[in-house]
């Protein structure tokens, strides 16, 4: 192999680790963030989070010393993603919240019941 191929090759393989950390680091925000809407427990959350490590050691085949130093970095930066996503759901509301009271001022009510309805459905069918 060239030491062009080895390059592109190294670079490949970085995105893809790149790309699998990032899904696993966000799906571990998104389950964090229902989790603090549901009023999940820390038993809950420390579950959660205990399966996804066990993901990422199934899909990266982590080192132990790997798994460790991402559980603990995780740990180290949660405070500070649960800060973030406070202040991201309290601009996401406002911003909603505008929104629908703008609408009601150009739909009819049955109109809204029906916008509700529709958003209901899209919601549970993830659209």
């Amino acid at each position: 192999m060239t030491p062009r191929t080895r390059s592109i090759a190294a670079s490949g393989l970085l995105l893809l680790i790149g790309a699998g950390a990032g899904v696993a680091i966000d799906h571990l925000v998104l389950l964090h963030r229902r989790g603090v809407a549901m009023g999940i427990t820390a038993a809950r959350a420390a579950s959660i989070h205990a399966k996804l490590l066990a993901e990422l050691d199934r899909e990266l085949h982590l080192t132990p010393v790997q798994h460790d130093s991402i559980n603990a970095m995780l740990g180290r930066h949660q405070q500070s993603i649960d800060a973030a996503w406070r202040v991201i759901h309290g601009k996401l509301d406002a911003g909603m919240d505008s929104m629908h009271r703008e609408l009601r001022t150009i739909l009819q009510p049955e109109q809204m019941t029906l916008l509700r309805d529709w958003m209901g459905r899209q919601h549970m069918t993830g659209q």
